[in-house]
């Protein structure tokens, strides 16, 4: 089984960043992805415990704000990305400006060893002179800069998520792993209680060359903790 991450914005209604992690390693992940405002625990005393518990920490959602200083935080971590979670798109020029954004972060970070991607959401699936937005962006970013595919919002926005990865061969960096309920209600639901057919997913997901899957639970149909868990024991035969 290859390593399964959870996205810390999983459990956001925690406060206690120790009792995150230990919740998180007692469930089974294998490490973390940071969510926004992780900077202020200092970054050798989260990486002291997540050593502790066995957890590795994966990167970061970040705004790419202070390009530095998350390079730096995700260096000391151990961590190998930066991810840039959410831009308003619309127009060619808002697109064209972030694609620059990720370009700079991905040149400074590739120093230390660090690989720069973009988080998408459904808006990014709009079209602008008859191209979806982020067909634009990836065209007119580094290739090194990767997506990271949320595939509950890919299917939000009404596309074919086998068929977009296909597309996207070799940009898939990694996957974000959400399900989506069967019901046409577009609600996010535990995972394997959903639309998608995970084995196919992780499989053709690979084979557009995802390296890493991670596990974000944006709503929940039980309890936060609960539907971490259960993701985690439907995806560990799996993954």
């Amino acid at each position: 089984m290859k390593p399964l991450y959870l996205q810390l914005y999983s459990l956001r209604d925690l406060p206690d960043y120790r009792e995150v992690a230990k919740l998180t390693a007692g469930m089974g992940y294998d490490g973390v992805e940071l969510a926004g405002g992780y900077e202020v625990v200092p970054a050798a005393e989260r990486r002291a415990l997540y050593d502790k518990l066995g957890l590795e920490c994966i990167g970061a959602h970040t705004g790419l704000a202070d390009v530095e200083a998350e390079i730096a935080y995700i260096k000391a971590m151990g961590g190998k990305y930066l991810v840039l979670p959410y831009a308003e798109m619309k127009t060619r020029e808002q697109v064209m400006a972030i694609a620059a954004k990720l370009n700079n972060a991905a040149k400074l970070a590739a120093k230390h060893g660090i690989t720069v991607g973009y988080h998408n959401h459904h808006h990014e699936f709009e079209k602008v002179d008859g191209e979806y937005i982020l067909d634009i962006l990836l065209a007119n970013t580094d290739k090194s800069v990767f997506c990271q595919l949320d595939v509950f919002w890919v299917a939000y926005a009404g596309l074919d998520v086998y068929e977009y990865m296909k597309k996207q061969s070799g940009r898939v960096g990694m996957i974000h792993i959400k399900e989506i309920s069967k019901d046409g209600k577009r609600e996010n639901v535990v995972v394997g209680e959903g639309a998608f057919d995970w084995h196919r997913l992780v499989n053709e997901a690979r084979a557009a060359g995802a390296k890493e899957f991670i596990v974000e639970q944006e709503e929940y149909p039980i309890p936060p903790i609960e539907s971490c868990a259960k993701d985690y024991e439907f995806l560990s035969t799996i993954v």
